[in-house]
This record gives structure tokens, C-alpha cells and sequence, in this order.
């Protein structure tokens, strides 16, 4: 198989876009998923809220990983930048691969090292976190890190997962103390708690494939549960609340009505981070496990594997709503319509 060109997902079926959750996940909240506000709040209070929520300005970190400045991954970046400073956000970026990122962790990563003999990465993290002795383009990532309310993953999806240069951007970077073993408490603060609780995650992956291999019994299996190690892993673990997937499938088969549609879909998704839902992963310390480690028997009772950690899913069968329906255009070189350029065939 090769690697796979990939677009967003924000709310189509029969290879397009997804709004919401992701075709064939199981993952609840279609579009648009608005974060509930208290039952005893008026409803116009309610409604100032969510607009008051959606309109201060926040700081948004976008990561991207792709080396082909006309990629259609390029393309939802560009959109992302321009949107949301359109808000009045401040948008921060790490594009990994212009700035040739190191994407090996390994250790070159701790040039102050508390064992020599024997390299323990969780030791060694643990020191050069607490003693600020870290690399210098890891204690400039984290820096962004914190800075933003909100972290945007951008990339095509290649092998069933992100690039490796993103991946390594995630494990130089997550150190403990900051991403695990918070509090230097151990596993005591992880899914739902951290060091980035408080912080919204949205990944924006572009898929070279047609929606039907990812289907509930599609051949590739659901995007989400693709993804289930980044989302709850690398995002929900460290406290980030997660919203549902923006996927765009057949970025290789587009054709430029396809590709508007994918762009305001991706805008809208982009005007809502502030306010959609996120999927709703249990926490580890909100009650469903009773020794964080194991679902209680009565929480999603008969349910394993990766979609009983996902409140309200009965099915994992069950394929999200979508409210927009594309279809994939022609195959050849197709023109944005936004663009002069022909779209390239890479995700």
C-alpha cells in the first residue's frame, strides 16, 4: 500500500469531507457539537456566553507536517492561518518539515545527562524538564505549547498514522513533567488531567483514499479509531480536550467544486474550535475507572477495545451523520478554484 494523500473531515460522505464526528467511528457529534452550557443559564445568557467564548481572541498553536508547498495539507494550513487571524487570534506555527526538524529521539536530546551509563528516557526527560536543560528546539516547541489555548495537528495521512517528522515532534517535545508524569505524581494526573488540560486539540488529516475503505466495515477500518493513539493518546492524555476529526478523503481525485466545499467546511470547523464539543473520552479520574486502570463492570457493560473509553458509543458500527454529501471528482489534474495552480495529487 502506498502512502495514502490525504484532506480534511468536517462533514460529508462517499468520499469527501466530514463534519463533526468521522464516518464509520462510532464517534457521536455530527455537526456542529457545541459546548453545553449550565441548564440554570438563561438561554440568551447562554447564547452570549458561547458567542463571548468563540469571539475573544485566543493564541493557536498549527503544526504541519508536509514537504509540498502546493499539497492540498499546504492548502488547509494557508486557510487555517488566514482564518483564524481573521479572528483576531493569534496564530503560532511549527512547520516541521521547513524547519527541518529532528525527528529521532534519542540522546542528543539531553546533553546534560543525569546517567551516562545508561540512557532511561523517562529518567532523563524527568531531569532536563525540572532543570531547564532541555535541547534548545524542544524548550522553544513547549514554549509555543503553552502559550496557545488551542493545538491544530495538519498533515496527510501516510501508513494508517501521522509522518514520522510529526511523530517525533510529538515525543521530543511531550516531556515528562509536562505531558506525563505530571506533578511528577506517576500515572496520577493522564486522560483528562495534565500538563495541557484546559487546551483544545483538533487534528485536520487529508486522505488520499475514498471514504468507503474507511467505513464501518470498510478495508482500512474508521479513521478515528485509526487515529485513537494520537486523540487519546498523545492529545487526551496529557488533559487536551479533543474535537472530532476533520478529514478530507480523495485529495488525490478532486475536482475544484470539491475542493470549495472541503474549504468552507474547513473554515467552519476553524470558526467553531472554541465552541464544538469534543469526543467524549472518559476521564481516568471521573469515576469510570475505579482503579485507573480497568472500566468499571457496570460502565459500558459487554463493550471492549478502543470505543467503550468513549461515553455514549453503544456501536462502533455505527457511522457518524453527515450533513454534506461530495462525491470525488474526476481523476487528472484538477484546478482549485481558488488557485491558478493545478491541485497536486499529494495529500
Amino acid at each position: 500500500m502506498m502512502k495514502n494523500n490525504g484532506t480534511m473531515n468536517s462533514g460529508m460522505t462517499e468520499n469527501g469531507i466530514v463534519n463533526g464526528g468521522v464516518a464509520g467511528s462510532g464517534i457521536p457529534g455530527a455537526l456542529p457539537m457545541e459546548t453545553a452550557m449550565p441548564e440554570n443559564v438563561p438561554v440568551c445568557d447562554r447564547m452570549m456566553g458561547k458567542a463571548t467564548l468563540a469571539a475573544r481572541p485566543r493564541t493557536i498553536l498549527l503544526v504541519h507536517a508536509h514537504p509540498e508547498p502546493t499539497s492540498f495539507t499546504r492548502h488547509l494550513v494557508t486557510v487555517a492561518e488566514r482564518t483564524l487571524a481573521g479572528q483576531g487570534h493569534t496564530v503560532l506555527q511549527s512547520d516541521l518539515y521547513a524547519m527541518q526538524w529532528k525527528a529521532v529521539f534519542d540522546a542528543d536530546d539531553f546533553p546534560q545527562r543525569l546517567d551516562t551509563q545508561r540512557l532511561s528516557f523517562i529518567d532523563e526527560s524527568r531531569h532536563a524538564f525540572a532543570q531547564g536543560c532541555q535541547t534548545a528546539d524542544v524548550e522553544a516547541e513547549q514554549a509555543k505549547l503553552q502559550a496557545a489555548d488551542a493545538v491544530i495537528l495538519v498533515f496527510p495521512l501516510w501508513w494508517f498514522g501521522m509522518p514520522a517528522i510529526m511523530k517525533g515532534w510529538i515525543e521530543r517535545v511531550w516531556a515528562y513533567g509536562l505531558a506525563y508524569g505530571y506533578g511528577d505524581a506517576g500515572n496520577a494526573h493522564r486522560y483528562g488531567e495534565g500538563g495541557f488540560a484546559g487546551k483544545r486539540a483538533l487534528l485536520a488529516v487529508s486522505v488520499g483514499g475514498p471514504e468507503k475503505d474507511y467505513s464501518p466495515r470498510g478495508i482500512n477500518g474508521p479513521l478515528e479509531q485509526l487515529l485513537f493513539p494520537v486523540t487519546h493518546g498523545a492529545l487526551f492524555y496529557p488533559g487536551m480536550a479533543v474535537l472530532p476529526t476533520f478529514a478530507v478523503y480523495g485529495t488525490g481525485r478532486m475536482d475544484a467544486s470539491v475542493a470549495d466545499r472541503a474549504t468552507m467546511a474547513w473554515r467552519q470547523r476553524l470558526e467553531n474550535l472554541f465552541t464544538d464539543a469534543p469526543i467524549p473520552y472518559r476521564r481516568q479520574n471521573g469515576g469510570d475507572y475505579p482503579d485507573r486502570h480497568v472500566l468499571a463492570d457496570d460502565v459500558a457493560p459487554g463493550q471492549t477495545g478502543i470505543m467503550a473509553h468513549v461515553a455514549g458509543v453503544m456501536d462502533s458500527s455505527i457511522p457518524a451523520r453527515s450533513p454534506l454529501g461530495v462525491q470525488d471528482g474526476p481523476a487528472g489534474p484538477q484546478k482549485h478554484a481558488s488557485a491558478t495552480r493545478p491541485i497536486s495529487p499529494q495529500p
